[in-house]
């Protein structure tokens, strides 16, 4: 196993003469953010930061909210079992806030643990706008982009896996979370990478489905915030996920493998 990451690495750093190489992560590097680990400090701090926030209850908006949530949960659920991942559903918990904070965002982090801001509405528009996000979100989860992003993290900036790191720097470790997954507005986000984006919107589209939406109307709403980013730019939510004329192409592509889940 060692020499076959010296060979890759070699390998790597040859092609890159030619054609520039991105880094590729082994599994030490991943091992430093274990799923299960990440799970308990998601639990926490997303209950840490609800529980300082002005949640909005009973009223439509946050009824919708938990409507649309438990929907897609069940869809990332049957995705999971699709992909013969059961062994995973233990990991999540789910839970979705409505919350007054003045931003434009949805976060969701490892378990399920789910905030949307009151003033992302014009955003989302409508049900199948928040399907349409929240579907966006779930894809990451599943990918595990998150935990990639908070491993390449850990390592660069502490050089310690997470369970050490909350021990010896606890602080810098959930402020890392917190930029690795965007709650709270903080100063700085972890962006996810072009192909991470990629493989997020085409999952999207195969959960809308087995949720019972239409994909296509998913399209229509990323459409819509391709229009919003031209004046919005800043906002971390357009930071995190830019919207171009190419990644519309690309979700057009993918929409007929995720129709079969949906006129199924």
């Amino acid at each position: 196993m060692k020499t076959y990451w010296i060979l890759l690495v070699i390998l790597c750093l040859s092609l890159s003469l030619f054609a520039g190489c991105a880094f590729l992560p082994g599994p030490r590097a991943l091992s430093y953010a274990p799923e299960d680990q990440l799970v308990i400090l998601s639990r926490e701090q997303y209950r840490e930061f609800v529980a300082s926030q002005d949640v909005i209850l009973g009223t439509d908006r946050s009824e919708l909210v938990e409507k649309v949530g438990q929907r897609m949960a069940g869809a990332t659920e049957e995705y999971l079992a699709l992909q013969a991942r059961t062994d995973e559903l233990s990991r999540y918990s789910w839970s979705f806030s409505l919350l007054r904070e003045p931003c434009r965002n949805l976060w969701a982090a490892p378990g399920g643990f789910t905030a949307v801001c009151a003033d992302f509405w014009p955003y989302v528009q409508n049900e199948n706008g928040l399907a349409a996000v929240m579907a966006h979100e779930y894809a990451h989860l599943v990918a595990g982009h998150g935990r990639e992003l908070m491993s390449a993290a850990l390592k660069k900036r502490i050089g310690a896996p997470l369970s050490t790191a909350l021990l010896e720097e606890p602080d810098a470790t959930r402020q890392i979370w917190r930029e690795v997954f965007g709650m709270g507005n903080p100063q700085q986000i972890y962006p996810y990478s072009l192909q991470q984006e990629a493989e997020a919107d085409r999952i999207a589209l195969t959960l809308l489905a087995l949720a019972g939406y239409d994909p296509r109307q998913a399209i229509q709403m990323w459409e819509h915030l391709y229009r919003l980013e031209n004046s919005e730019k800043t906002e971390n939510f357009f930071i995190r996920h830019p919207v171009s004329t190419e990644r519309l192409e690309r979700m057009r592509n993918a929409l007929p493998e995720a129709m079969k889940y949906f006129e199924g």
